[in-house]
């Protein structure tokens, strides 16, 4: 979940890439009450999972249940599409950024090298019963 995406001319305007904050229109996309569950995912390259709200409108209420992912033994490094100023990564685990009540239940990610839980400019986010690479997660990621 990116609310960066290239829109205006050639989607070079620097609102579209900007982390300042903008002030909130109705052109301003939103990510709210999403909800992911019971989901397995094999041989995953670089993250297993990408949430990066907007400094003015952060991804809201996203919850993931009973989720098991296991990275690709020989992953290759990526980056989010329409993303700006991001290294590529490999094996890496959740990469959360300006993201508001964000719940993981039951989620388990193995074969993870790089971070578990990258966060950033986020507030109330929850592990339940999560691991990586076998060790249970502690609730601050």
């Amino acid at each position: 979940m990116n609310l960066y995406y290239f829109c205006g001319p050639k989607g070079k305007d620097k609102y579209v890439w900007d982390k300042d904050p903008y002030p909130v229109t109705e052109e301003t996309p939103r990510f709210r009450r999403i909800h992911f569950a019971n989901i397995t995912a094999r041989n995953v390259n670089a993250t297993a999972g990408f949430i990066y709200g907007l400094s003015e409108q952060p991804v809201t209420d996203v919850s993931f249940q009973n989720i098991n992912i296991s990275m690709a033994e020989h992953a290759l490094p990526g980056k989010p599409a329409m993303m700006a100023g991001l290294e590529k990564t490999a094996k890496s685990g959740f990469y959360i950024g300006s993201a508001e009540n964000i719940s993981f239940d039951h989620v388990i990610i193995d074969d993870v090298e790089g971070e578990s839980y990258h966060v950033e400019n986020c507030k109330d986010l929850s592990w339940n019963s999560c691991k990586v690479n076998g060790k249970l997660v502690e609730q601050n990621g």
